[in-house]
């Protein structure tokens, strides 16, 4: 016993000396983008966004509902380019390869013949070579509604596709639609593959189960061994009561700026303590490969449609409600949409589609702010 907490101490003065990039503060917004953030935010309603997560047939999977899956391509397919985007259809195989099930023990399988569809749509911007991508993926596990996982992310996706309709920006701008997710993220891996060929540079947002808040004590989670590697953020979840009120940025080093615009926009819309940010350990590889045989939580931190653009060494974060570390609905019949909180969705909304806005450079003719000055 001695020996293993020892062994523990040493562990964490070396992830202290290892993570020598501190979390970054939430600053303030340019009075010009929290203008545009609080025009987004009038734009929008909790109505207009529950109505499209109540529209979204499901659940939606191409093994166990590949009709309801199919009549919600042609859904967000229409709104996508009733909002002014050029959409396309990527296609999507798990043919042959490895993945995990989506139902039981949700352990390894591989899959054959098994095909989908990414839905990617583009705002072309002038530098041709440069990208700023939101993803939500679409399919759901097993006899699974998916309100939460992952409606709710799709319904803020849609609610982004209406506010930058209009934009012109600099760089193009990315909305897609991914498939696959829960079986081992082929659409993402499919995705940051075409992507990396078409841009130089790009940075990519993973909007994953993002609906659900609590204001009651103990209803926020946290991974075994989270404390060991991320002291000062258990150290916050602690003070609040551990209270699930507060949506999680897990981003790597090049996303950091990203992370820290979306916090400062939510901020403005619902206080301070509103994100809680994690830097990611996929860009320190040792660091990362060795915290991974010692402490659970950093192998949990390996999941969401952002990986594939991490492991590609793209600027990605995800941000999340932290799933079944809060949401007693999470990956059952009874994620539904009377379990989450539209107002709270408005606000996501807003602080992705002006951070969006702000990462492209973009601005949205004579609707919501005066052109940047030249």
């Amino acid at each position: 016993m001695l020996l293993r907490k020892k062994r523990m101490r040493v562990l964490r003065a070396w992830v202290a000396s290892a993570l020598s990039i501190p979390e970054p503060a939430v600053g303030q917004l340019p009075i010009q983008r929290r203008d545009q953030l609080l025009s987004f935010h009038a734009e929008l309603s909790p109505e207009m966004l529950r109505d499209w997560i109540e529209q979204l047939p499901a659940p939606r999977s191409r093994i166990h509902a590949p009709t309801q899956i199919a009549e919600s391509d042609q859904l967000l397919t229409k709104i996508l380019t009733e909002t002014g985007w050029s959409v396309e259809h990527q296609p999507v195989s798990a043919a042959g390869k490895g993945g995990r099930l989506d139902h039981g023990s949700f352990g390894p399988t591989r899959y054959d013949g098994l095909e989908g569809r990414n839905i990617v749509a583009t705002l072309r911007g002038t530098a041709p070579d440069r990208a700023v991508v939101l993803l939500a993926h679409q399919d759901t596990v097993k006899d699974s509604p998916g309100a939460n996982d992952n409606g709710s992310a799709l319904a803020v996706l849609l609610a982004t596709a209406r506010l930058l309709g209009a934009a012109r920006s600099r760089s193009t701008i990315v909305l897609a639609v991914t498939d696959m997710e829960e079986i081992g993220m082929f659409g993402a891996h499919a995705l940051a593959t075409e992507l990396r060929r078409r841009f130089r540079s790009m940075v990519a947002i993973n909007l994953e189960t993002i609906g659900y808040l609590s204001s009651e004590p103990d209803t926020q989670g946290v991974p075994q061994g989270f404390g060991v590697v991320y002291p000062d953020q258990t150290a916050r979840v602690r003070r609040g009561g551990y209270r699930g009120d507060f949506l999680a940025v897990l981003y790597n080093r090049g996303a950091e700026p990203a992370a820290s615009t979306f916090a400062a926009a939510l901020a403005e819309l619902q206080g301070r303590e509103s994100s809680l940010l994690i830097r990611a350990l996929t860009d320190i590889p040792i660091v990362s490969g060795i915290l991974r045989g010692f402490v659970p939580v950093v192998a949990q931190l390996f999941r969401g449609d952002q990986v594939p653009f991490w492991e590609a060494g793209v600027p990605a974060l995800q941000i999340t409600d932290t799933a079944n570390m809060r949401y007693p609905q999470y990956h059952t019949p009874n994620d539904t949409p009377e379990h989450l909180n539209y107002e709270h969705l408005r606000d996501v909304a807003a602080a992705t589609s002006m951070t969006l806005a702000a990462l492209a450079d973009a601005w949205i003719p004579a609707r919501h702010q005066r052109p940047p000055p030249a």
